[in-house]
């Protein structure tokens, strides 16, 4: 690995598809030739470092055993003397892979990492502080997440790592939003967009202008976000970022439909949901199911509404998008209610506010809540809807 740039490096480990590891490959010759040498150089080493036999790995162990204190372990991190950057980075990949099956033990292991890695080059101190970053939050634990890509911020700004400051910067700004802290999101996205520019990094460009619109969105300024959405997409387009270019057209979807333009929403959500299913992308085809279904409903065609949140159910409970499952719960719950089937909604209605209360997704607790109180209400039963309504306003 010391043969290939820090930049690129990053680059490499930071790579999401097929199609964007070759388009790197083809640009980058050097990076070809260099990958092409570590393979023969590993195939000769006397010396493989199996991920089970690595001391990292090892503690995570310890502590996923209870033979150990996370703190323990962290102490004995930093005195490891044995790793090579070969060895560190190796594991922060392994970690980036677990991060989508196995949250819990890749965040542990990227605690391990990071404490071990305080010696080694700002370069790989980067790629560990920010993996941390990441793990936390996947967890949804955004003031810990903060903390870290703060830290990897500078750390990226220490190893010359442009890339990668302009792609920490963006999740900087997610973990921001999801605190609730707009305006300092919104400055991270900003700044991530003007370094991403300055140095022709269009990925890092389209993904913080996206993000850039989702601030705005969720503040109710539909015009800017749309605005961010569609200088989003063509850049999706133009580095085959299939998976960006579904995101994108979602996002556009959303604005249309809360703006009332329902059949711009929904065509913006059928060509997500086509690239969706091209891709073989089932986590985000559920969730633009879900979302065609809300549209539908808001245009009153309740039938249309029903059929493509029931399709968006069954995904999402396949993929195990939970917060997904309550919200198109709720969403059916409403449709049916809408159709006089009181009661049936009332049944979706519990479904949604189980899955919800067992997620921690309090924001849908209340919305269930308050549901189940009007549909009690409309059945006339006041006792139990003026309950619903007071443990909503708890919430």
């Amino acid at each position: 690995m010391n043969d290939i740039p820090p930049e690129l490096l990053h680059r490499l480990l930071s790579v999401r598809s097929e199609a964007e590891l070759h388009q790197l490959l083809r640009a980058h010759s050097e990076l070809a030739s260099a990958l092409s040498q570590l393979a023969r150089r590993m195939e000769t080493s006397r010396r493989p470092l199996t991920l089970q036999s690595h001391p990292v790995y090892q503690l995570a162990a310890a502590v996923a055993q209870s033979q150990l204190s996370l703190e323990a372990a962290l102490a004995q991190a930093q005195t490891l003397r044995g790793l090579s950057e070969t060895d560190l980075q190796r594991m922060d990949a392994y970690i980036g892979d677990l991060a989508g099956q196995r949250l819990q033990e890749a965040h542990l292991l990227a605690l391990i990492n990071d404490a071990a890695a305080q010696t080694a080059s700002p370069l790989t101190r980067f790629l560990c502080a920010y993996k941390v970053g990441m793990t936390h939050l996947r967890r949804r634990e955004a003031s810990q997440a903060a903390q870290a890509l703060t830290r990897a911020v500078a750390l990226a700004e220490e190893a010359g790592n442009e890339e990668g400051k302009a792609n920490t910067l963006n999740s900087l700004g997610l973990a921001y939003n999801t605190l609730g802290q707009v305006n300092r999101a919104i400055a991270c996205y900003q700044e991530s967009i003007a370094l991403s520019r300055q140095i022709g990094f269009r990925a890092g460009e389209g993904n913080a202008l996206g993000n850039l619109g989702v601030a705005y969105y969720e503040q109710g300024y539909f015009e800017e976000a749309i605005s961010y959405y569609r200088q989003a997409l063509p850049i999706s387009r133009e580095i085959g970022d299939r998976g960006g270019e579904a995101c994108d057209l979602g996002s556009l979807g959303n604005a249309y439909r809360d703006m009332g333009r329902y059949a711009e929403a929904l065509t913006s959500f059928q060509e997500a949901l086509a690239i969706s299913r091209q891709i073989g992308d089932r986590w985000r085809e559920g969730e633009i199911l879900g979302n065609i279904g809300l549209t539908y409903y808001f245009a009153d065609e309740l039938e249309q509404a029903i059929e493509a949140l029931e399709q968006g159910l069954t995904i999402s409970r396949e993929t195990g998008n939970r917060q997904d499952v309550s919200n198109i719960l709720g969403n059916l719950g409403n449709a049916y209610r809408d159709l006089g089937q009181v009661e049936r909604a009332i049944g979706y209605y519990q479904q949604a506010l189980e899955e919800a209360t067992e997620l921690g997704y309090w924001r849908g607790v209340g919305y269930h809540l308050s549901n189940l109180g009007l549909a009690y209400n409309l059945l006339g039963q006041v006792r139990e809807s003026i309950s619903y309504y007071q443990r909503a306003l708890e919430i």
